[in-house]
């Protein structure tokens, strides 16, 4: 990846602070047994559920959204077709996990869980970690060296701005 390649590099970002999330979900959950839900009234746990409901309905969607929209036509274009189908198919398998385990943070954000919403969340949260770092790991090896090569500087630049609006 090539500094100057203004969609590369916000595609990266993004995978760093999802790992991050990723990383975050992952001690939370390993640090509540399943059969002991965290404390309702734990500041640190309820910030961390809306930041997870929050990423997962803004800026997962959005960044998914915008792959399928603008990069994996010019994968399909570019001869590259497989790969794109590859990381759409992980979207729609990714999404309804994220959407499920948004709205059981978000319940859980807000009046804690009771231990059946728990077990829920923890398998929901293990599934969508496992998913979607899997998923960072394909695109950080093959979509986005990729973009050197199918975006030339204009449309580097188009495009980058067109992601940092729809943000």
């Amino acid at each position: 990846m090539v500094l100057s390649d203004f969609v590369a590099r916000a595609l990266h970002r993004d995978h760093l602070a999802a790992m991050a999330l990723l990383n975050n979900l992952n001690g939370y959950i390993l640090q509540n047994g399943e059969g002991k839900p965290p404390q309702s009234d734990d500041k640190q746990s309820r910030r961390l559920l809306g930041e997870l409901d929050a990423a997962i309905k803004s800026e997962i969607h959005q960044h998914f959204a915008f792959e399928e929209r603008d990069l994996f036509p010019l994968l399909q274009t570019a001869g590259e077709g497989g790969l794109g189908e590859l990381l759409l198919e992980e979207h729609r398998t990714i999404t309804p996990i994220g959407d499920q385990l948004a709205s059981i943070a978000g319940q859980g954000a807000r009046q804690g869980f009771s231990i059946d919403d728990w077990k829920v969340f923890r398998r929901l949260g293990l599934e969508f970690i496992e998913r979607l770092a899997s998923h960072i790991q394909k695109e950080e090896m093959g979509l986005v060296p990729l973009l050197d090569d199918l975006l030339d500087d204009d449309t580097d630049r188009e495009l980058a701005l067109k992601y940092a609006v729809d943000r």
